[in-house]
């Protein structure tokens, strides 16, 4: 075992696969909601070297079960031990970042207690919008998925990349028409206009915003059955709900939990629907992710610690 550590990303490649990015996020939602989570303030923070831009984007976390301070830099997890602050090492996540994404939005889904979603509308076509199908593919039965992007040629590239796989998956033209036959529906895309309109979304259906700007009406954010984020503090500095206090239209009583919680207690929560969940990501799934591959990779003491 070598510490302080660097690892590299091709490294982290040879480890990954969906169980271990999903129980990274599992365990850190469970993590969460035990309490044993804190996320730095603000949730990120942007050092720049000049107007001209360039520079770091900054997130970190404690997650003392685990006993690690961790901090996300650019495409790099920098490790320490908690609570003496001993360096541990660095872990590249430039591959494990698009996975991590993936894992966090299946992992928070499990709380509904379905293995099949019927029909899926799928807002983006880009990496992360990949890797999220992905993790779904692998979490669940999926039935029909309807892709859409901004350009033809992207959704329907992903389209039949992903039919190629075994999904039935195909390019979608008309919002409208693919929101409202779907019981899933994902944005995950960098727009900043509305994709997703209140009046298209069946009241049993579950919508995804991972997006950080603004993709859903704030009516549906309002007329939600039931609204759970990953961390409220972190929603509110960007995302839908970012956007809606802005507006000066959000209410705390639009939102009725934390994920964390739901997928401890799903019985605490009569959940009413339509649903949104919104999971802006919490620099603990990267530190924990991070972490785990380094104990795999760096090897762990007679303690079980890195």
């Amino acid at each position: 075992m070598q510490i302080p550590f660097a690892i590299s990303d091709s490294e982290v490649r040879k480890i990954l696969n969906w169980e271990f990015s999903l129980n990274s996020a599992r365990e850190t939602f469970a993590e969460q909601a035990e309490g044993r989570v804190t996320l730095t303030d603000p949730r990120v923070r942007r050092l720049l070297f000049s107007s001209l831009g360039g520079g770091y984007r900054l997130k970190g976390a404690v997650l003392t079960g685990a006993g690690v301070a961790g901090l996300r830099a650019g495409r790099t997890v920098v490790l320490h031990r908690w609570p003496d602050m001993r360096f541990l090492g660095v872990v590249e996540e430039r591959t494990a970042y698009a996975w991590r994404v993936g894992a966090v939005t299946a992992a928070a889904l499990e709380a509904l207690g379905t293995s099949r979603f019927n029909s899926v509308c799928l807002f983006g076509a880009g990496r992360l919008a990949r890797t999220t199908l992905q993790a779904l593919q692998h979490n669940f039965a999926l039935g029909e998925v309807k892709i859409l992007s901004r350009t033809a040629e992207s959704r329907e590239q992903m389209a039949d990349e992903f039919c190629r796989g075994g999904l039935d998956a195909g390019p979608a033209t008309d919002p409208q028409d693919a929101v409202s036959s779907a019981d899933l529906v994902i944005t995950m895309t960098t727009a900043d206009e509305i994709l997703v309109r209140h009046e298209w979304v069946d009241h049993t259906a579950t919508v995804v915003s991972m997006g950080g700007k603004r993709e859903l009406d704030f009516a549906l954010l309002e007329k939600a059955g039931s609204l759970f984020v990953d961390d409220l503090d972190g929603c509110l500095e960007s995302g839908d709900l970012a956007r809606a206090q802005e507006a000066g239209q959000y209410r705390p009583d639009w939102v009725t939990g934390t994920l964390a919680a739901l997928l401890a207690d799903p019985d605490t929560y009569r959940l009413h629907g339509p649903t949104v969940f919104i999971p802006r990501g919490m620099a603990a799934m990267d530190v924990m992710q991070a972490y785990r591959a380094a104990q795999d990779i760096a090897g762990r003491d007679d303690s079980g610690a890195v």
